[in-house]
């Protein structure tokens, strides 16, 4: 639920992550792939990873760079296994086929060729964007949606002992930089800020960083344990209203959507021949990716509605 709450555009991420399953499939086959990293060795677990890893490497550069991040993090803290380096291999050719491509080539021949340090620029302010228009408006949802954890008694989290060692101003810099390297074949690659449907990783960052930081918050609450509990109860109580009545809320906006475009169809299917209709423009979609046309009536958009009708007739917003 959390993640939902917070993803970056609904309407835009959950039309693709449900229309295309590249952006979800290569979700699946990473934690297919930390799974069997860390499983004893076997045929069926070298099967598993050897089939997560290739598919894993020709869907999503940022993602493997973090991977690879990880990797390199694990590989400081204990000696990589086998699964790991085989992993590593197949995940490696499988990047680098993938971001020499006909289609990355032919996206970077929109593009001006442009140094490292330019693109280090571009992607520092890409980031920064990021967290103050993407983020940052999500963050009272998120406090909202976490503030039961603070109270959660504290024998929950003891598999999370050490945690509090970890300071804000580092726990912050480490976010910043997943953001950054993750952002960054991105920024090489279209030279500005990624599109909202790709940045569902971001979202699941922040979420890890706002749970470290509230577990960290939990563990200093020193309260009688029938207080903390009574918070607990009120919390959850409060986090259920405000997500039904962000529900309430969404149902009618997409109800209002919904009664206005299926209007809207009826009066282009009943619509004659060469005769041009201007259309009063949809209300806000919410949560439902718009079917909203364009001012020009020769538009793609308009195009494949007037396919999709069987009609001739020609429309377009006011």
């Amino acid at each position: 639920m959390v993640l939902f709450f917070l993803t970056i555009n609904k309407a835009e991420t959950w039309f693709w992550y449900c229309a295309s399953f590249t952006y979800l499939w290569s979700v699946f086959a990473l934690f297919f792939i930390i799974g069997s990293i860390f499983q004893k060795e076997s045929l069926k677990n070298y099967l598993i990873l050897a089939i997560s890893s290739v598919y894993f490497s020709g869907t999503s550069a940022p993602l493997i760079l973090i991977f690879f991040l990880g990797l390199l993090i694990i590989g400081f803290k204990r000696k990589l296994n086998r699964q790991g380096i085989v992993s590593s291999i197949l995940v490696l050719i499988g990047f680098i086929i993938l971001y020499n491509g006909p289609g990355n080539l032919e996206r970077e021949s929109y593009f001006e060729e442009m140094g490292w340090i330019q693109i280090v620029w571009i992607n520092i302010k890409s980031t920064i964007k990021i967290l103050v228009f993407k983020i940052w408006p999500l963050l009272p949802f998120a406090l909202c949606l976490f503030m039961p954890i603070l109270f959660i008694p504290q024998k929950f989290f003891d598999g999370f002992k050490g945690i509090e060692k970890i300071g804000i101003v580092g726990l912050s810099s480490a976010l910043f930089v997943v953001l950054f390297m993750h952002h960054l074949p991105i920024a090489y690659k279209i030279q500005d800020i990624a599109p909202d449907r790709t940045m569902t990783p971001f979202t699941i960052y922040f979420l890890v960083y706002l749970f470290i930081l509230t577990l960290q918050l939990n563990r200093k609450f020193r309260i009688n344990p029938k207080i903390r509990m009574n918070l607990l109860q009120v919390s959850l109580v409060l986090v259920s209203l405000m997500v039904i009545g962000t529900f309430v809320k969404e149902i009618c906006v997409a109800s209002d959507y919904a009664k206005a475009n299926e209007q809207r169809m009826e009066l282009i299917s009943d619509c004659e021949d060469g005769e041009e209709l201007i259309l009063s423009k949809l209300p806000p979609s919410g949560w439902v990716m718009s079917a909203e046309v364009d001012s020009n009536p020769n538009h793609w958009k308009n195009e494949h509605l007037k396919n999709a009708l069987n009609t001739s007739c020609l429309f377009r917003i006011e």
